[in-house]
């Protein structure tokens, strides 16, 4: 929406559908104008997640290929939907497995089957995995990046990351992705690899 009163005549839709909403996503102060119009009295979201929209434009330096990267296959699915199932009850508290879990599955499902999940196995065990929600000429937005536990703060996740980097900004200009304002480990490695922010936006949950 590039105008107040098209927030507005957004929110008349939505509120006028009678759902009742999962989730609210969207830069910082539209998500504002939009709960102001959308809301209820006493209606309030159960969790308010602020998260930064980084961005790259530098091509990332020539490494070393890394052994294993390819995108994730049927066989893979339960793999990586049980590691994007503990980040999403991590960040809002619900379990998708159990709340959607033929949903939750169909969804990764069609994405793997278009190649939008990549991943890194290693003896039957998922050591990285992240989603391509989008791949043009202009950009790749990436999400879902995920470092299994026990090899998280050796590099594997840097060496992972910038090795499917590659790949994209060999097609792409420019990489975008999100990462909670709150949570400082996860924006210094993605500082730490050149990102900078792009904007402040707000994931509200219900």
């Amino acid at each position: 929406a590039l105008s107040d009163r098209a927030i507005q005549a957004f929110a008349g839709l939505a509120r006028r559908q009678n759902s009742k909403p999962h989730l609210l996503m969207g830069e910082h102060n539209a998500v504002e104008s939009f709960w102001s119009y959308y809301a209820q009295s006493p209606e309030s979201p159960r969790l308010v997640c602020p998260i930064l929209f980084l961005q790259r434009h530098k091509p990332f330096d020539e490494q070393p290929e890394v052994c294993g990267l390819r995108p994730a296959t049927r066989e893979d699915l339960e793999h990586v939907v049980h590691a994007q199932a503990a980040m999403v009850l991590e960040i809002s508290g619900v379990d998708p497995l159990k709340k959607h879990p033929a949903g939750f599955r169909e969804r990764y499902l069609r994405r793997i089957d278009k190649k939008r999940v990549w991943v890194v196995i290693e003896n039957d065990r998922l050591v990285f995995k992240a989603d391509i929600i989008a791949d043009t000429p202009h950009v790749s937005y990436i999400e879902g990046v995920y470092v299994t536990p026990e090899e998280r703060g050796k590099g594997l996740g840097r060496r992972c990351f910038t090795g499917l980097s590659r790949l994209l900004m060999a097609r792409s200009k420019a990489l975008y992705l999100f990462v909670e304002t709150q949570n400082a480990r996860t924006k210094s490695f993605y500082f730490k690899l050149g990102f900078t922010v792009a904007g402040q936006y707000d994931l509200l949950y219900f």
